[in-house]
């Protein structure tokens, strides 16, 4: 089983959106391009790691109201927009499935 760490899911996030997660998605920039994987990373890292909001403030260098904001998006946008839930839940599957190795 993969061991899920805030580095896996940043990894994961940014390859789905083909995005240099160093400098994307935890700079500074509220562009979509950025905001929407960054929403879903801090998301993720809430219900996969059971990181608090203060823990996930410090690793996207971010205040907690932000945190906040950014996960209550997520759901919210689950809740009324089926292809924006299927995105996050395939991310979540990549991160949690096994690795499959080949002979």
């Amino acid at each position: 089983m993969k061991q899920t760490t805030p580095q896996s899911i940043l990894n994961h996030v940014a390859d789905y959106f083909c995005i240099s997660e160093s400098v994307e998605i935890l700079e500074q920039n509220n562009h979509a391009v950025c905001a929407i994987p960054r929403q879903i990373a801090m998301y993720l890292m809430k219900e996969l790691l059971g990181f608090r909001i203060n823990q996930i403030a410090d690793t996207f260098r971010r205040n907690h109201s932000t945190v906040i904001r950014a996960i209550r998006e997520v759901e919210k946008r689950m809740q009324v927009d089926e292809r924006y839930r299927m995105t996050v839940e395939g991310i979540r599957e990549s991160i949690t499935e096994p690795e499959v190795k080949l002979a």
